[in-house]
């Protein structure tokens, strides 16, 4: 015979989990363009996150295996700023190919939490691509795939989680919606002539 209805209440016991990650690689190498000097190669992954308990992440990640190659990879992003549901998200990207091309990326982002679902986003993104020699190029007549470009981009957009789980969901439904707005310029090799495309996506 049931008397009342019993209910049970589950406790969790959490433990701190270190996630930081901090893994590299230095090297000494004799500069074969430069006798006497040596070259610095290597290789770092650095991620920290929550930094003073803010919701304070910062990522880097470089590689470097010769004298004209190299990537670099940086990002941090600040929650909760000032206390408020806003946060500022910040990236940039570096890769130099030998002597061939030099590409760069920057983006910022503002995420403003309406609520514990859903979510607006204002972002600007620019993007260049040059070549460093452009001797071989100098007689053909149309672009190469590593012409310079340049790309700037502003957009909004909107995030939606009405998703009952995280992982493996049963119900609920989620969108993203993004509108991006900007303008691509590329360069000709033979004298250099800007060309501007205006896009909207």
């Amino acid at each position: 015979m049931l008397l009342g209805t019993q209910k049970a209440s589950p406790i969790f016991y959490l433990r701190d989990r270190n996630v930081n990650v901090m893994d590299g690689v230095i090297g000494l190498l004799p500069n074969e363009n430069e006798p006497g000097k040596v070259l610095v190669t290597g290789q770092l992954d650095l991620e920290l996150y929550h930094l003073g308990g803010k919701g304070r992440n910062i990522a880097v990640h470089w590689q470097r295996m010769n004298k004209e190659t190299q990537s670099l990879n940086l990002s941090a992003r600040e929650s909760f700023l000032f206390n408020s549901p806003l946060h500022i998200s910040l990236a940039f990207n570096l890769l130099k190919q030998d002597s061939t091309f030099l590409n760069r990326y920057f983006g910022l982002e503002f995420d403003y939490q309406i609520s514990n679902k859903s979510t607006i986003q204002f972002f600007t993104k620019r993007q260049a691509s040059d070549l460093i020699s452009t001797v071989s190029y100098q007689d053909v007549e149309e672009l190469p795939d590593l012409a310079d470009f340049r790309w700037n981009v502003y957009g909004i957009g909107v995030d939606y989680n009405g998703l009952d789980r995280l992982f493996l969901q049963e119900g609920g439904y989620g969108f993203r919606l993004s509108l991006l707005q900007g303008i691509k310029g590329s360069f000709k090799i033979p004298g250099f002539q800007r060309k501007l495309i205006k896009i909207l996506i």
